[in-house]
Protein backbone atom coordinates (compact mmCIF):
# COMPACT_ATOMS: atom_id res chain seq x y z
CA UNK A 1 0.00 0.00 0.00
CA UNK A 2 1.34 3.31 -0.93
CA UNK A 3 0.59 6.52 0.94
CA UNK A 4 1.97 9.90 -0.91
CA UNK A 5 4.42 7.92 -2.66
CA UNK A 6 6.25 5.77 0.34
CA UNK A 7 5.33 2.75 1.66
CA UNK A 8 2.97 2.77 4.57
CA UNK A 9 5.26 1.90 7.69
CA UNK A 10 4.38 1.67 11.18
CA UNK A 11 6.47 4.17 13.42
CA UNK A 12 7.00 2.67 17.65
CA UNK A 13 8.84 3.64 20.03
CA UNK A 14 10.00 7.12 18.24
CA UNK A 15 12.25 5.40 15.22
CA UNK A 16 11.58 1.52 14.78
CA UNK A 17 10.42 1.21 11.53
CA UNK A 18 8.25 -2.42 11.06
CA UNK A 19 5.61 -2.71 8.10
CA UNK A 20 2.09 -2.59 8.24
CA UNK A 21 0.60 -6.03 7.51
CA UNK A 22 -0.67 -6.03 3.89
CA UNK A 23 1.86 -3.43 2.85
CA UNK A 24 5.70 -3.76 0.83
CA UNK A 25 7.48 -5.76 3.44
CA UNK A 26 10.40 -3.06 2.51
CA UNK A 27 11.30 0.62 2.73
CA UNK A 28 11.88 2.99 -0.39
CA UNK A 29 15.29 3.48 -0.84
CA UNK A 30 15.32 6.19 -3.34
CA UNK A 31 15.69 9.06 -0.96
CA UNK A 32 18.02 7.58 1.62
CA UNK A 33 21.70 9.50 1.57
CA UNK A 34 23.54 6.93 3.52
CA UNK A 35 23.27 3.71 5.26
CA UNK A 36 25.42 3.40 8.99
CA UNK A 37 26.27 0.18 10.79
CA UNK A 38 26.69 2.12 14.10
CA UNK A 39 28.73 -1.06 15.61
CA UNK A 40 32.40 -2.32 16.62
CA UNK A 41 34.70 -2.74 13.17
CA UNK A 42 34.63 -6.24 13.90
CA UNK A 43 30.82 -6.53 14.11
CA UNK A 44 30.86 -4.30 10.53
CA UNK A 45 33.61 -6.52 9.02
CA UNK A 46 31.88 -9.97 10.18
CA UNK A 47 27.99 -8.81 8.52
CA UNK A 48 26.60 -5.48 7.42
CA UNK A 49 24.13 -3.83 4.74
CA UNK A 50 25.82 -3.72 1.32
CA UNK A 51 26.70 -0.25 0.80
CA UNK A 52 26.97 0.64 4.57
CA UNK A 53 29.61 2.97 6.34
CA UNK A 54 31.02 1.82 9.20
CA UNK A 55 31.25 4.46 12.02
CA UNK A 56 31.56 3.24 15.53
CA UNK A 57 29.12 4.65 17.94
CA UNK A 58 32.08 4.26 21.12
CA UNK A 59 34.66 5.25 18.68
CA UNK A 60 36.23 8.27 20.29
CA UNK A 61 35.96 10.34 16.87
CA UNK A 62 31.72 9.60 16.43
CA UNK A 63 30.62 12.70 15.86
CA UNK A 64 33.38 13.44 14.09
CA UNK A 65 33.01 10.81 11.30
CA UNK A 66 29.24 10.83 11.46
CA UNK A 67 29.77 14.26 10.26
CA UNK A 68 31.49 13.32 7.62
CA UNK A 69 27.81 11.62 6.28
CA UNK A 70 26.53 14.68 5.83
CA UNK A 71 23.59 16.19 7.96
CA UNK A 72 21.24 16.45 5.14
CA UNK A 73 19.09 13.89 3.49
CA UNK A 74 17.33 10.70 5.01
CA UNK A 75 20.03 8.59 7.02
CA UNK A 76 19.74 4.97 7.92
CA UNK A 77 20.89 3.66 11.13
CA UNK A 78 21.25 0.35 12.54
CA UNK A 79 23.00 -0.95 15.60
CA UNK A 80 23.42 -4.30 17.89
CA UNK A 81 20.20 -3.26 19.57
CA UNK A 82 17.35 -0.54 18.98
CA UNK A 83 18.32 1.13 21.92
CA UNK A 84 21.09 2.19 20.75
CA UNK A 85 20.75 3.47 17.76
CA UNK A 86 18.27 5.00 19.21
CA UNK A 87 21.36 7.09 21.33
CA UNK A 88 22.88 7.56 18.01
CA UNK A 89 20.04 8.75 16.27
CA UNK A 90 18.93 11.26 19.42
CA UNK A 91 23.17 12.54 18.94
CA UNK A 92 22.43 13.04 15.60
CA UNK A 93 19.74 15.22 15.61
CA UNK A 94 20.85 17.29 18.57
CA UNK A 95 24.18 17.93 16.34
CA UNK A 96 22.14 19.12 13.24
CA UNK A 97 20.94 16.05 11.59
CA UNK A 98 17.55 16.48 9.96
CA UNK A 99 16.20 13.37 9.28
CA UNK A 100 17.70 9.70 10.89
CA UNK A 101 15.77 6.52 11.09
CA UNK A 102 16.93 3.89 13.77
CA UNK A 103 16.40 0.53 11.95
CA UNK A 104 17.34 -1.68 15.37
CA UNK A 105 19.57 -4.35 14.65
CA UNK A 106 21.36 -5.71 11.43
CA UNK A 107 18.62 -8.25 11.25
CA UNK A 108 15.91 -5.79 11.70
CA UNK A 109 17.72 -3.48 9.10
CA UNK A 110 18.38 -6.17 6.40
CA UNK A 111 14.60 -6.88 6.56
CA UNK A 112 13.26 -3.24 6.74
CA UNK A 113 15.41 -2.10 3.40
CA UNK A 114 15.64 -5.65 1.71
CA UNK A 115 19.56 -5.35 1.99
CA UNK A 116 21.97 -7.89 1.38
CA UNK A 117 23.96 -8.50 4.62
CA UNK A 118 27.57 -8.95 3.04
CA UNK A 119 30.97 -9.62 4.61
CA UNK A 120 34.19 -8.51 3.96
Amino acid sequence: MKIFGMTAKLMLAGSLILPIAGCSSTMDMSGVKAVVDLRSPSAFAAGHLKGAVSVDLNGAAFVAKISDVGRHGEVLVYCDTDACGGDARNQMLHIGFDNVINLGDLNAAAKTTGLEVVKN
